[in-house]
């Protein structure tokens, strides 16, 4: 299994310096155009937290572009597009708390998880 982080999971377990956590579960991954989203001023060192925790960042396609215009809609995103389309391609675990890309990958089968499945993994390893 390889999970593909969202950027709130990355901000959130930023905030309470848990983001090696994420690949202490499994080997990780972010794409770039989702990654470019968590860096500010605000969170000046999650760049290189992520990085240290050996959280791999994927570089997005150009010929996902098109379709991530098409299924964006709405609350989603074109990064959760793009997130959308990776995890279904390179068959990757969708790790986020965005509803609508939660619900995306619910209809399109694709498997993903939230918060909760972190906490409780962490819970059962002790």
């Amino acid at each position: 299994m390889i999970l593909l982080t969202d950027a709130n999971i990355l901000i959130t377990l930023h905030d309470v310096g848990g983001i090696p956590i994420l690949s202490q579960l499994a080997p990780t991954e972010i794409l770039d155009v989702v990654f470019d989203e968590c860096l500010n001023d605000c969170q000046p060192d999650l760049k290189d937290a992520a990085l240290a925790a050996g959280i791999v960042v994927v570089e997005s396609k150009l010929e996902w572009l098109a379709e991530a215009q098409d299924i964006a809609e709405g609350a989603l995103s074109e990064q959760d597009a793009y997130c959308y389309i990776y995890a279904r391609d390179a068959g990757r675990v969708l790790v986020s708390g965005d509803k609508p890309l939660r619900k995306k990958c619910k209809a399109g089968g694709i498997e993903y998880r939230g918060i909760i499945w972190i906490w409780k993994r962490l819970s059962i390893r002790g």
